[in-house]
């Protein structure tokens, strides 16, 4: 094996190579949409995970000879990418496994702890976080008044969904309403307040799941 392409291939055939047979009347178009389906997914995790590979520099090849669990962490992201139902979050799982491997600073705890927050997040949660990020000082005050809750979820759904996403974000403590990050969180009071920063984990999280130069 000469080539980074060929593991990433290795890990998308072999980890999760099949997906189950379908009996009964609609058997054929069952395995036929489900293959294809499978096939499609499997092709786009292949290709995301060797464009962003293949850029890392060879400055950090000690890094990848020094990992001790670089293979485990491989496959299991990989892994994460195949079975996530949102196709759009490939892109955030093969970042994840490049930084991984770019920074040092990063514990295998918090790899872990993040690693669960973007398989249990959608694509929603991530944009909302990224919203939140890019918030301009005088923008703060009308955010929670945004087109960006219109332009993400139906109007029947807006609150309910926006509740939930507001939920997790403060529940991971990854978002705050004040600038002073070491705030004391009280859930009952915040859980539903929109926020206007992000935390340092918040900051560390999205940038463990981003693309960087």
């Amino acid at each position: 094996m000469n080539n980074k392409s060929d593991v990433i291939k290795i890990v998308t055939t072999t980890t999760v190579s099949a997906i189950p047979i379908v009996g009964g009347p609609l058997a054929n178009i069952m395995n036929e949409v489900l293959n294809s389906s499978w096939k499609c997914r499997r092709e786009e995790v292949e290709k995301e995970f060797k464009e962003k590979i293949e850029k890392i520099n060879t400055a950090y090849e000690q890094n990848i000879m020094e990992s001790r669990n670089l293979a485990s962490l491989f496959v299991g992201i990989t892994k994460d990418a195949l079975y996530d139902v949102e196709e759009q979050k490939i892109g955030n799982y093969a970042n994840a496994i490049v930084n991984t491997i770019k920074k040092e600073a990063l514990t295998d705890c918090k790899i872990h702890i993040f690693l669960n927050v973007l398989r249990e997040f959608t694509s929603a949660h991530i944009k909302l976080l990224r919203y939140i990020s890019e918030l301009k000082e005088e923008d703060i005050d009308v955010a929670n008044k945004s087109p960006f809750w219109e332009g993400t979820f139906p109007s029947e759904e807006i609150q309910a969904l926006r509740d939930v996403l507001l939920e997790d974000l403060y529940r991971y403590k990854l978002v705050r309403t004040t600038p002073d990050d070491e705030r004391k969180y009280d859930l009952a009071l915040t859980e539903r307040t929109f926020p206007k920063y992000l935390t340092s984990t918040g900051k560390e999280f999205l940038d463990f799941i981003s693309e960087h130069e």
